[in-house]
């Protein structure tokens, strides 16, 4: 998932008039008796091929044939295993890639269905996806969505860091912490034993505050927790002179600096700490403002604390810093790039980090990250001077175009960015000369639907498409825009994550809301996670 920005503009004009529109694509599964569709190897190499073939004279292709029966029977053995290991090779290739699918060439349809209270939680190795049903966390197989694991942790459970968007890597351990008032943390290894428990003493939680003096505790990767002190310990601020009323309050001891800490979730060891000290007006200018009925305006410091790619994000009124799981800090917070490291936005550019921490280079202007990919070397987006676009490859740029309001960055793959415009449009745009190449201006059903979460084989990007009652299923060449297969799925608010390569479609039905279960306090949802594959329901 891309970090947040603000809305851009880009002024994407296609080469051509008009969308491709479905472009005479085939909409749901083929008709019985079809041939199957070959593999991505047939496609991408046996398809051009056959192409230069019937471009061949007859007579020459009379001579041809006479010549090679022979070693065309002898060597098709030889072919069938080439494409075999080709697609294997493909199929390994894109499963390590952020929503990577292998072969997205046919309809997916619904194979499995596990009804869940809150959706991705975690993906561990082997593919399994880690979900709650209750006051239990349990393991699913994405592959088959047979339950690997159950574990009753108890009430108000949570457990993570929480996956989002397309893109989910596997993480060794899994973290949860649990319990009304007092809490409790309870790591898991990667095949679901429990290694242990640490009992976290009294903490808030979510929505529930019990004491505002009291920590917020968020389960964080590689078997660590986030504590934050004072998390719901907000404060209201005269706007006239803030400075002084926010000095009052702390020589009073109604504020103090808030300090963020990781810490291992078993031994209580403090891996890395964080305050942030707000003393100038600089400090307090990006705090959030409210007017009362008076006319009068309230100035309001409250820190946040989130986990996001394995990193605990810590911030108030905008100024922000970030620690990651063996105590290193980064201020500004970083992200995580799909290319590998993260991007630390700056000061009138984008600091490019690698995975060790080191700073590679500061790119200016404001990078834009996809969602999905189907290689980790691609040229990179970057809003520029004056609201304009920039394709970079290797430090240098290469093409720069006017801009249009976009709300994300679907999909990078096939030499073409996906992207998703504010108005519902999806534009792509060519990595190497930044033409439009194609544009679909059907997929958005109105003003309470849209485009949400993508996947990629390499060649088609699969786009999941709600606001109606159950969400679509659209299938898009990249190379053209054309609808190849579309199908729908049963679910209202659907978006695909992909687990070891295989789409799982989260569905999120309804909001989340606290209930009591057999004596036990647990946050509910009508959802689901649904398992996709070209097989229909119950067969195969």
């Amino acid at each position: 998932m891309s970090p947040p920005h603000d809305h851009v503009r880009f002024d994407l004009v296609a080469d051509d008039e008009g969308g491709p529109g479905d472009g005479g694509g085939t909409a749901g599964a083929g008709s019985a008796g079809e041939p199957t569709v070959p593999g991505w190897f047939s496609r991408h190499v046996g398809g051009p091929v056959r192409a230069r073939w019937r471009a061949t004279p007859r007579r020459l292709q009379i001579g041809i044939v006479a010549v090679t029966t022979v070693a065309v029977v002898g060597a098709a053995a030889g072919i069938a295993a080439l494409d075999a290991r080709a697609d294997a090779a493909h199929a390994e290739h894109m499963a390590a890639m952020p929503g990577g699918v292998a072969d997205l060439s046919e309809p997916l349809h619904e194979t499995w269905r596990v009804e869940t209270d809150d959706g991705v939680l975690a993906v561990l190795p082997d593919g399994v996806v880690v979900t709650r049903d209750g006051a239990d966390v349990l393991g699913v197989d994405a592959a088959t969505g047979e339950e690997v694991w159950r574990h009753e942790l108890g009430a108000l459970a949570e457990c993570g860091s929480r996956s989002t968007g397309a893109a989910v890597a596997p993480s060794g351990t899994l973290v949860c912490v649990h319990g009304a008032g007092e809490r409790t943390a309870t790591v898991l290894d990667a095949t679901g034993v429990v290694l242990g428990e640490r009992d976290l003493g009294f903490a808030n939680w979510g929505r529930e505050i019990w004491d505002r003096d009291a920590p917020q505790i968020l389960p964080a990767q590689d078997g660590t927790i986030a504590v934050l002190e004072r998390a719901t310990h907000g404060l209201a601020l005269d706007p006239t002179d803030p400075v002084a009323d926010l000095a009052r309050a702390r020589s009073e001891g109604r504020w103090q600096d808030p300090t963020v800490r990781v810490e291992d979730a078993l031994t209580g060891e403090v891996r890395g700490e964080a305050t942030l000290e707000l003393r100038t007006a600089a400090d307090l200018a990006g705090c959030a403002t409210s007017d009362g009925p008076d006319g009068s305006s309230t100035l309001h410091v409250a820190p946040t604390l989130w986990v996001w790619g394995g990193e605990v994000h810590f911030s108030v009124c905008r100024e922000s810093v970030a620690l990651s799981t063996d105590g290193e800090r980064s201020e500004p917070v970083r992200y995580p790039s799909v290319d590998g490291g993260f991007v630390q936005p700056v000061e009138g550019g984008t600091r490019l980090v690698d995975a060790s921490g080191d700073v590679e280079r500061t790119i200016p202007g404001a990078v834009v990250e996809p969602t999905v990919v189907d290689g980790t070397t691609g040229p990179r987006l970057v809003l520029v001077e004056e609201g304009r676009l920039a394709g970079l490859g290797d430090g240098d740029r290469l093409w720069t175009a006017d801009a249009e309001e976009i709300d994300g960055y679907l999909a990078r793959a096939d030499g073409v960015a996906v992207l998703l415009l504010d108005d519902g449009t999806v534009s792509a745009v060519d990595l190497g000369t930044g033409d439009v190449r194609w544009t679909r201006d059907d997929l958005s059903p109105g003003d309470h639907g849209g485009v949400h979460g993508a996947a990629t084989d390499g060649s088609i990007a699969l786009l999941t498409v709600t606001g109606g009652p159950l969400t679509d299923l659209v299938a898009v060449d990249l190379d053209d825009g054309r609808t190849v297969w579309s199908t729908t799925a049963d679910a209202r608010y659907g978006s695909v994550s992909v687990v070891a390569g295989r789409p799982v479609l989260v569905d999120a039905m309804g909001g989340g809301f606290v209930t009591t279960v057999d004596g036990v306090q647990v946050e509910t949802a009508d959802a689901a996670l649904v398992g996709l594959a070209p097989e229909v329901l119950g067969v195969g």
